[in-house]
């Protein structure tokens, strides 16, 4: 009992919200249904704290150092949103309509603002439609990203200057690139060139200090989208979508993570990001690493759907297929870091517009086919993730972290993976009402996950399944 102990915490989130609408239609043109509008206004506040217990507020635990958090958000807005249905029933004008939809808003702790978005539909011919939409985005900073306390995060991340041998051996710096990142650790570390470095070792985790910042600004984006819907007549139940989108966020709120910081003030040689490093024995012990708003992060590409039932006279077929194609996903960092851009497509630095982590291939994929007859059917489903690669952490080769982005980017490549499902199901009637029995094998062929190293596991990526093949049954009663 020496080695534990009780202590209180409390925490709450409140959201408070009044709102007032009016709608309603307006005029008719030369389509077959009215123009509607549609007005509103709404008042939130949000309110939050979170108190941790005193022995993880003073640091007396072995876990993270935890702070009192608590703030108050006040935001009022008006909005609005006109359809209008322009012209319908004529050549090359089966129907065309414009929407424009509008926002105005005050938060308490920023200055007043606006977004808006204009969308088009126009089908020339019933059996096709265009698509697109021009709009902005705004987010403004949360109770947490603004006023959270300081905390530990042990960041998966390597030091490039634990081992000079380690930088002496990457076959992908030039000799002039290894004496100079050599005798730059040496001024850090404090460990002259032929030392060897600390050599404590491979080292995985970096501590990073994190922890909110008052001074956020909000983040806004530009959308725009492209699309095109296929709907043959001959065809009955096809149906065929490919939609274009690009979304730049400009001052996206974002830890910069531990191996970057790192690799910018050894490799990029950028002064304010060697001054929030913490140099312990030759090793990086800690990191300064709190929000902070990056330049802008970019994000580019397309996203294709496929629906077919076809009927028979054994039943019904159905084909269903989502994929999505990513052609650039760029963040550009903060001058506090020397600017540098991200390319998170096809590699594991991104994840979720945060710190390193991210599946990012190309192309992935949902592919099902599925059969009906009466009150039985069944499915087979494939996911495919595409290959991507993972890069070392830093220019010693090391497996924690991911950065492709610097010089002497050692990596490996992630190969593609496709897991297959199975499951049938059947429904039949009683006196009892519904009854549904499902059966199903999950990861059919038991194909295991690829080998990602800089993931918390160290083993491979939440977004693989980790769990093999297994076998389940369900019986669903409705009265």
């Amino acid at each position: 009992n020496a080695l534990t102990f009780s202590g209180p915490s409390k925490g709450y989130n409140e959201q408070h919200v009044t709102q007032a609408t009016l709608s309603g239609e307006l005029f008719t043109l030369a389509a077959d249904r009215p123009a509607g509008l549609a007005l509103g206004a709404e008042y939130r506040k949000y309110e939050g704290q979170d108190v941790p217990d005193p022995f993880t507020v003073f640091g007396y635990t072995s876990g993270s150092i935890g702070s009192i958090v608590g703030g108050t958000i006040d935001v009022w807005d008006g909005f609005g949103e006109l359809a209008i249905p322009i012209v319908s029933g004529v050549d090359f004008f089966d129907d065309l309509e414009v929407d424009v939809a509008g926002r105005v808003f005050k938060y308490n702790l920023f200055d007043a603002d606006t977004t808006y978005k204009i969308g088009a539909k126009w089908r020339p011919i019933r059996d096709i439609t265009l698509r697109g939409t021009v709009g902005t985005a705004y987010r403004a900073p949360t109770i947490n990203e603004l006023y959270s306390g300081v905390a530990l995060s042990a960041d998966p991340a390597n030091d490039p200057c634990d081992d000079y041998t380690r930088i002496q051996a990457n076959p992908k710096l030039t000799q002039a690139q290894k004496t100079a990142f050599i005798n730059r650790c040496a001024q850090f570390t404090g460990l002259a060139p032929g030392t060897g470095g600390a050599q404590n070792g491979p080292i995985t985790q970096i501590y990073a200090t994190t922890g909110g910042n008052p001074n956020l600004k909000p983040e806004k984006a530009d959308t725009y989208t492209a699309g095109v819907v296929y709907t043959p007549r001959q065809m009955k139940n096809l149906s065929v979508t490919v939609d274009f989108y690009d979304i730049e966020i400009n001052n996206p709120i974002q830890r910069d993570g531990a191996q970057f910081v790192v690799n910018s003030c050894v490799i990029g040689n950028v002064k304010s990001a060697c001054d929030r490093i913490t140099w312990t024995g030759g090793d990086v012990s800690n990191v300064n690493d709190y929000l902070a708003n990056q330049g802008k992060e970019t994000r580019q590409g397309i996203d294709l759907g496929f629906r077919w039932l076809i009927p028979s006279t054994v039943g019904k077929f159905g084909i269903n297929v989502d994929g999505s194609y990513l052609i650039k996903h760029d963040i550009q960092k903060s001058p506090t870091t020397g600017g540098e851009i991200l390319h998170a497509k096809g590699t594991y630095d991104l994840v979720n517009s945060n710190i390193v982590g991210g599946v990012n291939p190309s192309f992935k994929a949902n592919i099902g086919l599925a059969y009906f007859l009466g009150a039985f059917n069944a499915t087979v489903m494939a996911r495919y993730i595409g290959s991507f690669k993972e890069c070392a952490g830093s220019i010693d080769g090391n497996s924690g972290g991911t950065d492709c982005t610097f010089a002497g980017d050692l990596y490996h490549t992630v190969p593609a993976v496709t897991t297959y499902n199975l499951a049938a199901g059947y429904s039949f009637g009683t006196m009892y009402g519904k009854t549904t029995m499902a059966a199903g094998i999950e990861n059919l062929f038991d194909r295991a996950p690829p080998v990602i190293y800089s993931n918390i596991t160290q083993w491979s990526d939440w977004n693989y399944d980790f769990l093999g093949r297994r076998y389940y049954f369900r019986l669903a009663q409705t009265f």
